[in-house]
């Protein structure tokens, strides 16, 4: 039988490519004008289209699986937007601001490359829009991987929350090769809803918490899952 970390894993590569493709389309749409308005119309697009099939998963499975407990009777969709808008609105700003900032730097660079080649108007355009492009692709994939783990992982435990049953919370690491030493130590901790893990000494209420620090978020695969009390 799948482990918990199988069955999302799998569930999130079928994410990887379309999301991808996607956040590529629109950091080249964004192209040398970026704002953090862009960044954060794309992040919700992304965590919309992957963490509300994750939440209506988690909250009809819980749902069936105990449902000698008492539930919530159906999924309200306008709900989790609403908790969703929030949630990014209050967790996300860093992240955005990085992206933005990171985009920035990116043009600076090729700019500065165009300058000391003495390159005229026109080839430094076409640098820009070529150089914007191929370091854009390579960009899309590290993005999606992460906001994919970060949006499954909210919209479970949102869709767990939405059930009304009392539950804990579990960090469930891939534990491989590829998983950091500070998530295979925290893999089985158990948290209530409302509380954060400890992660390395930083707290986060999920594996791809945008609240916390680049080096716990970034291309984590970790997944939450959801137990009775």
């Amino acid at each position: 039988m799948p482990t918990s970390f199988q069955t999302a894993e799998r569930r999130r590569r079928k994410f990887l490519v379309s999301q991808t493709r996607k956040i590529e389309k629109a950091l080249n749409a964004i192209g040398t004008n970026p704002t953090e308005a862009k960044f954060r119309k794309m992040l919700l697009t992304v965590w919309t289209e992957v963490g509300l099939p994750f939440a209506k998963v988690e909250f009809n499975t819980l749902k069936s699986v105990y449902h000698d407990l008492q539930t919530k009777q159906e999924f309200d969709e306008s709900e989790f937007i609403k908790e969703l808008k929030k949630f990014l609105g209050a967790n996300a700003a860093t992240r955005i601001t990085g992206m933005n900032d990171a985009t920035k730097d990116i043009i600076k660079r090729i700019l500065q490359e165009a300058a000391d080649e003495g390159l005229g108007t026109e080839e430094t355009a076409r640098l820009l829009r070529d150089q914007l492009k191929l370091r854009n692709k390579v960009r899309a994939r590290v993005i999606a991987r992460t906001e994919i783990t970060a949006a499954s992982n909210f919209g479970a435990q949102q869709g767990a929350i939405m059930t009304g049953l009392k539950l804990l919370k579990e960090w469930i690491a891939a534990n491989d090769s590829r998983t950091r030493d500070d998530h295979s130590s925290v893999d089985g901790q158990l948290r209530k809803l409302n509380k954060a893990f400890n992660v390395g000494g930083s707290a986060m209420q999920f594996p791809g918490d945008p609240s916390g620090p680049a080096e716990q978020v970034v291309n984590c695969r970790c997944t939450v899952a959801h137990v009775p009390i």
